[in-house]
């Protein structure tokens, strides 16, 4: 679950009795969508020997991908330096 308002997320949960995991850092990546987009992000990751441990691909349209990646706590800051 990615939230807009991680504080709000917390408030709705605890009124509903929802017990929430720990909290994670994702990447949420867009782009023109072509065979290997996704690899390509990724391999940027891989060549800075970045461990991602989950892709959540999203629907984006108009020829265009979207993913959600998430790396190790420890490596969100060489992660986010290796996309940008």
């Amino acid at each position: 679950m990615v939230a807009e308002d991680s504080a709000l997320l917390k408030k709705a949960a605890k009124q509903l009795k929802i017990k929430l995991g720990k909290k994670q850092t994702a990447f949420h990546i867009t782009g023109e969508d072509h065979p290997g987009a996704v690899a390509e992000v990724l391999a940027k990751l891989a060549a800075k020997e970045i461990n991602v441990y989950a892709v959540h691909a999203l629907c984006a349209g108009n020829g265009r991908f979207g993913a959600l990646i998430q790396v190790d706590e420890d490596a969100v800051k060489r992660a986010a330096k290796a996309l940008a």
